[in-house]
């Protein structure tokens, strides 16, 4: 900004950057809530859901009944070559029916930040390759519902069941 100023000859009005000023601090507070600074601490504290055979000490954000659960999970084979063989998030959705769901949900609540900032990102990209200069009064809602979605249309089965148009 400061260039833009000195390349046009112009001053920002006091107001004008005190406005930016205050979002600028706005905007810094709400990243250091979604990415605190002592980043280390909290990862280290949340280490159980990245590898939760791993854990030797109670982590703090566990309560004494959920640590109590930890152990048990982590004396279970089966859930150990389930742990080696799905994704994180897989894993502790299949916890959910078994006698685990209080740490399920506990880990599900750290994902769930990433999954939604992805959604976001993927859902404005789509929308950004559909709403092109040439495309710029067209509805998108449809075409982003269709985008959006993890339902593949069967084909085949739409044009079976299309019913074709009969003479007139």
């Amino acid at each position: 900004m400061q260039a833009f100023l000195e390349e046009n000859d112009e001053q920002a009005s006091t107001n004008i950057v005190n406005e930016i000023i205050e979002h600028l601090k706005q905007l810094k507070n709400s990243f250091e809530q979604y990415f605190p600074a002592d980043r280390e601490v909290l990862l280290k504290d949340h280490e159980w859901v990245l590898n939760p055979f791993s854990v030797c000490m109670k982590p703090s954000s566990l309560s004494s009944s959920d640590y109590e659960r930890l152990i048990d999970l982590t004396s279970d084979l089966t859930l150990k070559s389930s742990f080696n063989s799905n994704s994180y998030a897989e894993f502790w959705l299949s916890l959910k029916d078994k006698n685990y769901e209080g740490l399920s949900e506990k880990a599900k609540t750290l994902f769930l930040p990433f999954a939604i900032t992805y959604l976001c990102e993927s859902g404005f990209s789509s929308y950004a390759a559909t709403k092109t200069k040439y495309r710029n009064r067209l509805n998108v809602e449809p075409d982003l519902r269709l985008q959006l979605s993890k339902i593949k249309p069967d084909i085949a089965q739409l044009c079976q069941n299309k019913q074709a148009h009969t003479s007139h």
